[in-house]
């Protein structure tokens, strides 16, 4: 079994990252989590309910923050990927 590189790695991760844009209160990025969109961050990345979403490839599109928990420091966004997978409500 060969052994995987950083490199290797990090090529594989790269179509799952992306840019969080959440206006004034700062920028983040992100690990995609599934086909149906879900993004998990830090809560303070994003205050409104909606926010910009840069993907690797360049694409940028909208996202809605679904749900904000500041006990915890996390947030969930939804996007619209264009593809089935994963519910539509986040967890």
């Amino acid at each position: 079994m060969a052994v995987v590189g950083f490199g290797e790695i990090a090529e594989q991760l790269r179509g799952s990252t992306v840019l969080i844009r959440g206006g004034r209160q700062g920028n983040g990025s992100r690990t995609l989590l599934s086909n149906g969109g879900l993004i998990v961050t830090h809560a303070h990345v994003v205050r409104a309910s909606q926010v910009r979403i840069e993907l690797w490839d360049g694409r940028d599109i909208g996202g809605i923050v679904e749900s904000r928990n500041s006990r915890f420091g996390l947030a969930a966004i939804r996007i619209d990927t264009g593809q089935s997978g994963g519910s539509s409500q986040a967890a």
